[in-house]
């Protein structure tokens, strides 16, 4: 952020504290340690990450999500045509970089995965004199508060120990699901008792494969110990014995001390679906599909592409509608808002295999709607030239509109008179005949 932007910065905030609620405020309760669970492990939304399957799952969604296209627009015509706007002191930040330090995918992908753990991300807008945003900021969402004075919205956010209050024009806010529409749901905190079980269940994986995946045993002794003893003959065993350093190890017992194995069941040795239910319980929670996570056991040569294009839908496309509606609310100027818009490009996302693509390409084509330049475009390819613009469309084909106009012209023609049947000539008269004796 340039030396300039940050003294308006400075002076700006100044001029607004006598509107807004005091820069240092203790009312505010920061988020502090980590949530309580039933399985007693702490969690945090950072603590969560450490679950492979949350890990996996917020990464791909927010990578994919950050990797797309996103351009702005400008509405031509009637409103239905649009052609990019990269003239718009817009598309640099949403294209490109945001600020010096990062690039756009950096923003969209920490942005995106803030939402989905902690249920909303921040970024503060710095404006030219004209208002129109020149540069985005990320900010820390622990760190960030709503606080609402009067009939005003404002963000409290912490620097350095300061609170300072910042108005919606200057905060670039993505939420996820809401019920208050203010702010979004913590997702990592609603579930924290099913991801918490999951890192609970890795932790006694750890101390299982610790112990050489061995069940565990009881040392029994013909006479009763003193606890100094009881603890010296423990801590002897298990230095001996335990860790996978230790395995297959001979035990050597004395005074008629006997090691006394304790059964475990196949089922708390089945560690594998454990892991998996894992997978499961993320993929719920985030809306990720499971085979996008590794997790391929209900994956089909068949059924893999319609897997995907449901994660798309279902999954990345409501998103995307957040992203792009946020955009027009905070970054456009309403002045704009009615001829500029921004957009994701996901048509590589919904493209299927090449005869899939093929198919759906030539049948288009025959229908006109699409041209030999506009495939080509779609398969990332160079343009034929001018003649690759052409929209063919089959002879034998008319308009809908014709034959219509043809059906009701022909209904509206009176139907003819009958014509009168033939009076039918009279026959001719014979001649007389002559005499002969004549």
């Amino acid at each position: 952020m340039s030396l300039r932007m940050r003294i308006l910065g400075i002076v700006q905030r100044i001029l607004q504290r006598d509107k807004g609620p005091s820069p240092i405020s203790q009312s505010i309760d920061w988020l502090g340690g980590g949530t309580e669970t039933t399985s007693g492990v702490e969690l945090t939304p950072e603590t969560a990450l450490s679950s492979t399957a949350v890990l996996a799952a917020v990464e791909r969604l927010s990578t994919i999500l950050a990797m797309l296209p996103l351009f702005v627009y400008r509405r031509v015509g009637d409103g239905r045509q649009k052609e990019h706007a990269p003239k718009h002191s817009l598309y640099r930040l949403l294209h490109d970089s945001p600020n010096p330090e990062i690039t756009a995918m950096d923003l969209r992908e920490m942005m995106q995965a803030s939402a989905l753990i902690r249920g909303n991300a921040y970024a503060e807008i710095v404006r030219n004199n004209y208002g129109q945003p020149i540069e985005l900021w990320p900010l820390r969402s622990d760190k960030m508060r709503l606080e609402r004075k009067g009939a005003d919205l404002w963000y409290m956010v912490e620097r350095n120990g300061i609170v300072v209050g910042l108005r919606p024009d200057q905060v670039f806010h993505l939420k996820g699901f809401s019920t208050s529409g203010l702010a979004g749901l913590c997702r990592t905190d609603l579930c924290r008792d099913a991801i918490a079980t999951g890192l609970a269940q890795e932790r006694y994986q750890g101390k299982y494969f610790a112990n050489s995946a061995a069940p565990k045993g009881v040392l029994e002794t013909p006479s009763v110990l003193d606890d100094e003893t009881a603890a010296r003959l423990r801590q002897s065993w298990q230095a001996a014995y335990s860790g996978l350093e230790n395995a297959w190890r001979v035990g050597i017992l004395e005074d008629g001390v006997q090691f006394k194995q304790v059964g475990v069941s196949n089922e708390d040795s089945q560690l594998i679906e454990g892991r998996t239910f894992q997978i499961q319980e993320a993929s719920r929670i985030f809306g990720t599909q499971p085979h996008l996570m590794a997790e391929l056991s209900r994956a089909t040569f068949t059924n893999i592409e319609h897997q995907s294009l449901e994660f798309v839908k279902f999954t990345l496309q409501p998103w995307l509608v957040r992203w792009e509606q946020r955009i027009k609310k905070d970054l456009i100027l309403p002045a704009e808002q009615d001829e500029y818009f921004a957009e994701f490009l996901v048509a590589g996302l919904l493209r299927g295999d090449a005869q899939s693509r093929a198919n759906f390409y030539r049948a288009l084509f025959n229908m006109g709607a699409l041209s030999a330049n506009d495939i080509r475009d779609l398969e990332n390819m160079n343009p034929l030239g001018p003649e690759g613009d052409l929209y063919m469309v089959p002879m034998n084909m008319v308009p809908a509109s014709q034959v219509l106009a043809k059906a009701e012209a022909a209904l509206e023609e009176p139907e003819p008179e009958p014509e009168p049947e033939p009076v039918p000539e009279p026959e001719p008269k014979p001649e007389p005949e002559e005499d002969e004796g004549e």
